[in-house]
């Protein structure tokens, strides 16, 4: 079984959290399709709703302790998807292009990640995300 913990800066803004939260969810979405259903799932008056194959979880913690994760994940968990979202794409209001071409000039720390979604098999995500408080 698969599991998703996104993990956010726990100084962030209520309006933040949900804006970063959708980021990466659509994020490790394109990763990992299989995350969604292809079909729709309806209710009896044919409206649809949303669903998701796999747990989900919102963790907070400290920036210093995101940046430590993203640095541990590729070198000890190459198998787990890691994606970031940074201060840097959440300053910028429709400015893709810049917003890749300011990542691209930086080193991890220098984009200061806000948040981290991680994808893999449910043991792997419960222990690496153990020690985070719930959201």
């Amino acid at each position: 079984m698969k599991r998703v913990a996104i993990i956010l800066d726990k100084n962030l803004k209520t309006g933040l959290i949900g804006n970063a939260s959708a980021i990466l969810m659509g994020a490790v979405a394109r990763c990992h399709p299989e995350l969604y259903p292809s079909d729709n799932i309806l209710d009896r008056d044919n409206q649809r709703h949303a669903g998701i194959r796999y747990n989900t979880i919102l963790l907070k913690t400290s920036q210093v302790q995101l940046l430590r994760l993203a640095e541990k994940i590729p070198c000890e968990y190459p198998q787990v998807t890691q994606i970031l979202f940074s201060q840097i794409g959440q300053n910028l209001n429709n400015a893709f292009e810049e917003y890749k071409t300011q990542i691209n000039k930086r080193n991890t720390t220098e984009t200061k990640p806000v948040g981290v979604i991680l994808f893999g098999e449910d043991a792997e995500i419960r222990v690496l995300t153990k020690k985070y408080s719930l959201l």
